[in-house]
């Protein structure tokens, strides 16, 4: 592929689910992906752990289908 951009590119995602669906990522450098994962009660520490274990075993799955490192663009969790 010839590169038009002389450094690394990449797009970032919203969330897992529309990484998971872009077609482009053979064209980019990496994968970004934003992460506001559910996480659900702030009581429930097993089930938040666990929320982001799927997440984050989601990402590992994708960079080992692109051959491309997944960056995390951005991080949060919703305030309400």
């Amino acid at each position: 592929m010839r590169r038009i951009f002389p450094s690394l590119l990449t797009c970032s995602a919203h969330n897992a689910e529309e990484a998971e669906a872009v077609p482009f990522w053979p064209g980019l450098d990496a994968v970004g992906v934003t992460l506001y994962p559910p996480l659900g009660d702030d009581r429930d520490r097993d089930g938040r752990r666990a929320a982001m274990r799927a997440v984050a075993e989601r990402l590992d799955a994708l960079s080992r289908r692109e051959g491309k490192p997944v960056i995390v663009t951005e991080i949060g969790l919703r305030s309400a």
